[in-house]
């Protein structure tokens, strides 16, 4: 959202995105990954971004109500959530 304000690069609005950010851009895993996707598919996203770093990530994997696609650096998320 910040970097949307900053460039008037809209992101799309069907992604969700979870994870901690280091000062370098890295995707630092979290917790409550699961819910977090849960929710995400009540709200009608199609995407959701989540750390690469989290080992359960293989049982988010392959779903077919949401996409889920690990990463590990920001700028993978910037690539694939702004409408340029």
């Amino acid at each position: 959202a910040i970097y949307s304000a900053i460039t008037g690069v809209p992101v799309n609005n069907r992604v969700a995105m979870t994870g901690e950010l280091s000062i370098h851009g890295r995707v630092k895993p979290v917790g409550g990954v699961i819910p977090k996707v849960e929710a995400a598919v009540h709200a009608g996203v199609e995407t959701v971004f989540i750390p690469a770093a989290n080992t359960y990530r293989e049982l988010l994997v392959g779903r077919r109500d949401i996409e889920v696609v690990p990463v590990s650096h920001l700028h993978e998320v910037l690539d694939a959530a702004l409408l340029h």
